[in-house]
């Protein structure tokens, strides 16, 4: 089934708040002094790089400066649960996750994730996939 440009983006918009207001809702990185709750628990696991995103070039000083709705489906795997019991993000009990995957399987159907994609790049993957170009 073909789609028009304007019902993709309306269903990336959708996906992406949808996704945005989990994380707010979880928030599974508990930014304290510029650092993440990964970092402060498991600094081994960062060698001197304090975020996931660190080193990618939509990175500004105020935050990632494109809409990737890839990004704001993955979460690394240590983060607090809404009970702040330390649990597995990619755990089938944690809250988070499955709203999560719920998101990211949609997300699937339309061929909107890139990795560190920007919303007009998912789009156009989307719309050539679509067509049968990809």
């Amino acid at each position: 089934m073909r789609h028009s440009r304007g019902f993709l983006e309306k269903k990336f918009d959708q996906l992406y708040g949808r996704a945005s207001k989990a994380l707010q809702t979880h928030d599974p990185c508990k930014v304290q002094g510029g650092t993440c709750f990964s970092m402060r628990e498991y600094p081994e696991n960062h060698v001197n790089e304090p975020f996931c995103c660190t080193g990618c070039k939509h990175l500004k000083p105020d935050g990632c400066s494109v809409e990737s709705l890839f990004c704001k489906l993955w979460v690394c795997a240590p983060i607090d649960n809404v009970n702040k019991q330390r649990r597995l993000g990619r755990t089938q009990y944690s809250p988070l996750f499955q709203e999560l995957a719920a998101i990211r399987e949609e997300a699937r159907k339309y061929d909107f994730l890139i990795w560190r994609g920007t919303k007009e790049e998912s789009l156009d993957k989307a719309e050539k996939s679509r067509k049968g170009l990809s």
